[in-house]
């Protein structure tokens, strides 16, 4: 297999010097097939400092596992803020374009 290069023209600056997006997910699961987003949480950077964040739970379609339940109990008290997924990625676009 033939090997790719996934950044083109790069140098090297320090992260003090960029400005950049930071993404964290939460799943129902690590199976790509049937498990889903629950949570989405983006942190933006500049120059080093934390200038803005973003999170949004998502209802998932099926309900919760008893094993999510039982060992992520903020899910539980958080379920009225849950929201459909197509309302949390336009939500997440509208923060990273801005």
């Amino acid at each position: 297999m033939k090997e790719m290069q996934i950044v083109y023209q790069g140098q090297h600056q320090s992260f003090e010097s960029l400005s950049y997006i930071v993404f964290d997910i939460e799943t129902t699961g690590l199976n790509a097939t049937k498990d889903e987003l629950i949570q989405i949480s983006a942190v933006k950077m500049e120059k080093g400092e934390k200038i803005d964040s973003f999170n949004e739970y998502i209802t998932p379609s099926q309900p919760l596992s008893d094993f999510i339940k039982k060992n992520y109990q903020y899910y539980r008290r958080r379920y009225n803020e849950f929201k459909i997924i197509t309302r949390s990625t336009t939500k997440l676009f509208r923060f990273c374009s801005r």
